[in-house]
């Protein structure tokens, strides 16, 4: 069992590796990638990539904005705003350059 002083120095110490630059919290997320290379996708749990095109040379993405009911739990249904019949709505996924 952690102690919560064992959490509180792991926390700080984080914390400053953090602030000194030493780790990156978003590559510790997976959001970005740490090396310079080929594209790599990001994975979305329990949802999707939204589909694109090639419009004049830019990317073209075709997002619909809509009342929908969602079934949390059986019998639980909730009127909520999702994007092409879903929600959450699916991933927007761009890359510089």
């Amino acid at each position: 069992m952690i102690s919560r002083r064992k959490l509180l120095f792991t926390s700080a110490t984080t914390m400053a590796a953090t602030v000194a630059g030493a780790i990156n919290p978003r590559r510790l997320l997976g959001a970005t990638r740490s090396t310079p290379g080929p594209y790599t996708p990001v994975v979305t749990p329990n949802g999707t990539t939204l589909p694109w095109r090639w419009e004049d040379g830019r990317k073209a993405f075709h997002l619909i904005a809509e009342p929908l009911v969602r079934e949390f739990a059986p019998g639980f249904r909730v009127n909520c705003w999702g994007y092409n019949g879903q929600t959450p709505g699916p991933t927007i996924e761009a890359v510089e350059g």
